[in-house]
């Protein structure tokens, strides 16, 4: 999916249910990563779509909970995001927006998770970002609010 591995960071485009997403690939050195480590970026592409569906889950789980960044990610643009001020929280996850894939199969810039799904709200464009974190073999390790 990303080509020959000749940079420390690598973007591409990839078409994701009918919308174009960026992703990238970041290692620390692209002469010490191993085949193997490229295969399961791979394999995470390829299974994209059940990724995606496991962090929109995971939201929906955690809207009701104030404490959790999910709802707190809403709320901060229900309140202060004048265009969103409307956003039911029943209609929040739909809204939201896969914007990008970062891969980190060996750690790079410090990572502690494989790969990360950012989620943005669709319309006005803010610098608010919901993260979704995953491992090696695919769990959901934990969900941010980012900037």
């Amino acid at each position: 999916h990303f080509g020959l591995i000749a940079a420390d960071t690598i973007d591409v485009q990839h078409a994701h249910a009918g919308e174009t997403i960026r992703m990238d690939l970041n290692v620390k050195s692209p002469e010490t990563l191993v085949q193997s480590e490229v295969d399961a970026v791979d394999r995470v592409v390829d299974e994209l779509e059940r990724h995606d569906a496991s962090a929109r889950a995971a939201f929906v789980a955690l809207l009701n909970d104030s404490t959790d960044e999910v709802q707190q990610f809403w709320q901060f643009h229900h309140d202060e995001v004048e265009e969103h001020a409307g956003l039911q929280l029943d209609a929040f996850v739909p809204a939201l927006q896969l914007v990008r894939v970062g891969f980190y199969p060996d750690g790079a810039f410090g990572a502690s998770s494989f790969f990360v799904l950012d989620y943005a709200l669709r319309g006005p464009s803010t610098d608010q970002l919901l993260v979704a974190k995953f491992g090696r073999d695919g769990s959901l390790l934990t969900i941010a609010w980012e900037s």
